[in-house]
């Protein structure tokens, strides 16, 4: 997607000491500067680990736009994957959560790991001679670029390059602290 060329200035403009334009929250090309500019490069909470409890388990959320899965794999690692199938671009899953022992596309039936890896393709003689070949990269579920806890709370990053999720917290970890310290479930501790 294009991101629209829109000064900072206009953008200024917009607010004032004593009211904000409506146009800050109208314009479709402040929006896309917002999803670029601010969500893809924010830390996102995106669920409990309570949630995705064992192997298998996941959950979905949406981050910039981009749909996004959150899953326990079975080295009980987290992994955060784009939800659509590298080969034609189908959403993997619409469930909000749910429990695979692998995701497999409804278009080609094409089925990944839970950490994102192509497991298998029907018809793979078909993809002989082709780049779509089970060692190659691209045909694996691309990955969040960021995925990290503090203290249960899964948060992803879509872009590389930001602060250290502790550093994005900054003093909010010291509420997010007291709740967990204060918590009676035993899996918040």
């Amino acid at each position: 997607m294009k991101i629209p060329a829109i000064s900072i200035d206009e953008i200024e403009g917009l607010v004032e000491p004593d009211r904000v334009h409506k146009r800050l929250y109208t314009d479709s090309d402040i929006f896309e500067l917002e999803m670029d500019r601010v969500f893809s490069k924010a830390w996102i909470f995106v669920c409990h680990e309570s949630q995705i409890p064992e192997p298998g388990d996941f959950c979905s959320a949406q981050v910039a736009r981009q749909s996004v899965l959150v899953v326990r794999h079975t080295d009980d690692s987290i992994k955060a994957l784009y939800n659509r199938c590298p080969h034609k671009g189908t959403q993997l899953t619409t469930a909000a959560s749910g429990h695979v022992r692998v995701f497999r596309c409804m278009y080609h039936a094409w089925s990944f790991d839970t950490d994102g890896s192509l497991k298998a393709r029907p018809l793979a003689d078909g993809y002989d001679g082709s780049r779509l070949e089970t060692d190659n990269e691209d045909c694996n579920l691309r990955r969040i670029a960021c995925v990290e806890s503090y203290r249960g709370f899964v948060f992803v990053r879509i872009h590389t390059e930001g602060p250290e999720l502790s550093t994005w917290l900054g003093k909010a970890r010291t509420s997010i602290d007291n709740m967990v310290d204060r918590s009676p479930r035993e899996y918040l501790r």
